[in-house]
């Protein structure tokens, strides 16, 4: 018996099946609760534009990181 990492099924549980790409509303979400934060900490400093870009930058990067979460499936055995 071997134990690891669970292996990744799609819907019906076949192999290679579309996963649910729920991952831009996950990215969203924590974007969307971060931007008051981002404009409290970062307007008085540095003024609205690079409180707009980082807003901007943050949501890339969140939806790089969560599509990178998505997409990576464990090694096989």
């Amino acid at each position: 018996m071997s134990v690891g990492w669970p292996r990744a099924r799609g819907l019906g549980g076949r192999r290679g099946a579309r996963r649910d790409r729920s991952f831009t509303a996950v990215a969203v979400a924590v974007w969307i609760g971060t931007l008051p934060f981002v404009f409290l900490l970062v307007t008085p400093l540095h003024g609205v534009r690079a409180a707009v870009i980082t807003a901007v930058a943050m949501l890339i990067g969140l939806v790089v990181v969560c599509w990178a979460i998505w997409a990576w499936q464990p090694p096989e055995e």
